[in-house]
This record gives structure tokens, sequence and C-alpha cells, in this order.
């Protein structure tokens, strides 16, 4: 099997452990299981990784970690893979603007054949390629109205994990944060076969996210536009969304008619304000979920859904589990519970 080369695109703004630790799974497919348990001599790595940015030396990290930039852009001709990790970006076209260089080379080694493969917020980089317009992505789900406001023709899909575009399946992006795990296994299992895929998994205990992005995700509530009427109705929601008429007192509160308020507050938001109240109640019932032993009945009252079984159907729709494997999920052990029991796990 000929190696497989890896190039990992460093640029200031990346979160390192998104990078280093894509490099270390790549590595370790050439082997490394076989060898910790003793069945097999090491083999040969699978991958070649090597990290590529602006200049050839040292980059300072976006959490201020020192990183080696094993060559440049100019240097790198040809690769198999690009590998765009988690990038920590405030303004985006300024961003574009200082790595125009790296913008161009992801362009054309996806031009000459190379698999571009985007995690997290890298997703952004790549959207600046023009590579994802009217295809099918996905990004950190925070990121997700950066991407619309600023590349409106990528298909977004933020609920999910992994996400394929372009021909041959060429263009990869994963979700938030941990998702590059998920894109790491799926690109060894595409080169190297499912057998070590799933040896890498066991070694690094990487799992896949298979419930997606929505159960991680928090409610974006948008309040940064130059509406002030709409800033006080969702401030006005926000301390009280339980009341059975929330809404439309919120309308009445603003002075504006429904038909007016709803497109303000549409074009303010992204959202209509049915389903900005809506997201508002289960913000609020994942909160009480984590925090206290109410039951769901109780929880569902106190958010402002009289009926139970419906608030039950909604959260699983909207969330992605029900109320209970959400509870499992997210109530964490006291550091008490923890140190009582000498450890954690198993």
């Amino acid at each position: 099997m000929r190696q497989i080369s890896v190039s990992l695109v460093c640029l200031p703004e990346v979160e390192a452990s998104t990078l280093y630790g894509a490099g270390d799974a790549f590595v370790a497919s050439g082997g490394l299981w076989k060898a910790m348990t003793g069945t097999e001599a090491p083999k040969n790595c699978i991958f070649v990784p090597e990290t590529v940015g602006h200049e050839a030396g040292q980059v300072t990290s976006s959490f201020g970690f020192p990183i080696v930039v094993q060559k440049s852009f100019r240097d790198m001709a040809e690769t198999d893979i690009v590998y765009i990790p988690s990038l920590l970006i405030g303004d985006l076209p300024a961003f574009a603007q200082a790595n125009k260089e790296a913008v161009d080379w992801i362009r054309t080694q996806y031009r000459n054949g190379a698999i571009v493969a985007a995690a997290c917020t890298g997703t952004l980089l790549l959207a600046e390629t023009g590579l994802l317009d009217h295809a099918p992505a996905t990004s950190h789900w925070a990121a997700a109205g950066l991407m619309k406001s600023h590349h409106p023709n990528v298909q977004l899909a933020e609920r999910r994990i992994l996400s394929f575009a372009g021909k041959g399946q060429r263009l990869i992006t994963a979700g938030g944060a941990s998702s590059w795990q998920d894109l790491c296994l799926y690109l060894i299992m595409r080169f190297a076969g499912m057998e070590t895929a799933r040896e890498v998994s066991k070694l690094f205990l990487f799992q896949w996210h298979r419930d997606g992005q929505t159960p991680y995700a928090a409610l974006q509530r948008n309040t940064q536009h130059d509406d002030a009427i709409i800033g006080q109705a969702q401030l006005w929601l926000a301390e009280n969304y339980e009341h059975p008429r929330a809404l439309a007192t919120a309308v009445e509160t603003s002075g504006l008619n429904e038909r007016t308020f709803n497109r303000r507050f549409n074009a303010a938001t992204g959202l209509a304000p049915s389903e900005y109240l809506q997201l508002l109640r289960l913000e609020e019932a994942k909160q009480i979920l984590e925090t206290t032993p109410l039951s769901v009945e109780e929880i569902a009252a106190k958010v402002g859904y009289s009926d139970e079984a419906s608030f039950r159907r909604l959260f699983k729709r909207i969330v992605g589990m029900t109320p209970a494997e959400y509870r499992r999920k997210y109530v964490f052990p006291t550091r008490e519970q923890i140190e009582e029991k000498g450890g954690f796990g198993r």
C-alpha cells in the first residue's frame, strides 16, 4: 500500500488540539495497535502528515501554543489530503484577506485531485475557496450564522457531523469541536480500511458522534442587530417565555401589528417569533434537565407546555433525543462523587 500524504493546514488561528490530535491519529494508523497489543510488529505508517502554512517555522496558535510549520504552501506542490483544523475566527472578511494564499493553495490542491477535509470552523476557510458554493456542508453549530451570512450559497446542514460534496466526494466537512475525530476515522477507513479505523478508535477512545450536533447546540439568540424594538421583544421573551400568551403579549408590547412584528423579528434574528420562543423554552428545559431532579412533567409545565406528551415529542424532534436520554448524557457527576468512588468509569 502506497503512503498517503496529509497536509495539515497550520495558520495562526489554529486550535492546536484539532491539528495535533489529527496528526497523531493518522500516524497511529501504521500498526501502533498491533505493536501495543503484541500481535504483530509495527508496520510503516500508512499516512505521512506534515504541517503546512504561509512560511516554514514557528507560529503561535490561537490559544498561545507554539506550533512548528514544516513546509510553506509554496513548497508543498501536491498532496493527497488537505486537512483543515478548527480555527478561531472573529472577523471573517479580514481573516480571508490575511489568508488568501491558503485559500488559493487549497483550491489548487482540490483541482489537482486532492481530498479537502475541513473540521469545525475550518469549514469557513474552505468556504472561502468557493468550492462549497451550492454544495452541502456542515460546520460547528455556533458558526452557522457566520456561514449563512457570508456564504449563503453553501447548503448548510448544521445538524450533521459529516457532510460530503464534490466529484468523488472529495470535499468533506465535519461539525463542531471533537467531530474532527469522526473526520479522521472516516479518512482512515477510506484509505486504510475498516479494521484500521476501528483499531485507532480503540487506541484513542474515539467514538462516532451518531447523535449529530443538535444535542450539543445552544440557542443562538442573535441579539447583535440594530432593531431596538425587536431587541426589547427578545429580552421580554427571555424573561417571560413560560407564559401561555408570551408571544401575543410580546407583539402587543412592541406596538407593532403582528405582520410587521413577524417580518422584523425574522429579519433581525433569522427566526420566526414562534420558532424563537420554542427554542427559548427548550433551551431552558435542557438547563433544568442538567441541573435538577425535576420530572419531565414538571419541567414541561415550568417552561410553558401544559401537555407533557407534546413536550416530549417536540424535545425529541428538535434536540434529537428524549429528555431522559439528554439527562443521562449531560448530568455530570460531582467532584465529591468521583473522588468518593476513587475514580470514574466501571
